[in-house]
């Protein structure tokens, strides 16, 4: 028979002789068949998802647990930035060999690369899965791509009158500096013909309000 050993520690085989009508009964020696039971070496498997992404984008990291014993303990996620300093940390409970995701993941404020690793603590049955890294973990964030719309005061004047427009952004990602949004008046539908500047205004950095 054969007997699986999900917990580590150090254990002892007897085997017991019932006895029958002519044989009195038997055991074997308790001390004789020690079993040492060490902790189980599960590896740990990553990957950024997406490898590309814009500024106020969240990333998420992604890990697999494979070949634990019934592993408990906690993975740990982290990023670094392109000089190595940590800037985003999360946690969360391992139950069991599986797939695990960062629960909220880390939204980059500023272009650059960023590096993802995972680790796993280990637990009394279960050897510590180190640090994977590499260039599956490394995140590239780019600028974001926002979208600019215009309202027009007024799409009808009598000459000499006066007419403004305004705009808005979405998907605007803040933490920049000095953006502005600049009006022109052209005479043709191409906007390329008699130029005229109608001023420019800046961008609220914080919110992307065009002010």
């Amino acid at each position: 028979t054969t007997l699986s050993f999900p917990t580590a520690g150090t254990v002892y085989w007897q085997a017991a002789f019932s006895g029958d009508g002519n044989n009195n009964s038997a055991k074997s020696s308790c001390s004789s068949e020690q079993l040492t039971v060490g902790l189980a070496s599960p590896t740990l498997t990553t990957a950024a998802t997406p490898a590309t992404a814009a500024v106020g984008q969240p990333v998420q990291d992604d890990a697999t647990l494979s070949g634990g014993s019934a592993p408990s303990g906690t993975l740990t996620f982290t990023v670094t930035d392109a000089s190595n300093t940590v800037v985003h940390t999360e946690t969360v409970a391992v139950t069991g060999n599986g797939a695990y995701v960062t629960p909220t993941g880390y939204t980059a404020t500023a272009t650059g690369t960023y590096q993802w690793s995972a680790s796993y603590t280990g637990d009394a049955s279960n050897n510590p899965a180190p640090d994977q890294g590499g260039a599956g973990e490394r995140v590239t964030i780019g600028k974001a791509s926002p979208t600019l719309t215009t309202a027009l005061n007024a799409s009808s004047i009598a000459a000499g009158g006066t007419d403004f427009d305004t705009s808005s952004l979405s998907g605007f990602a803040p933490g920049g500096s000095g953006a502005t949004v600049t009006y022109t008046v052209y005479s043709d539908n191409i906007c390329s013909l008699s130029a005229r500047a109608a001023g420019t205004v800046a961008v609220n950095e914080g919110s992307g309000v065009v002010q």
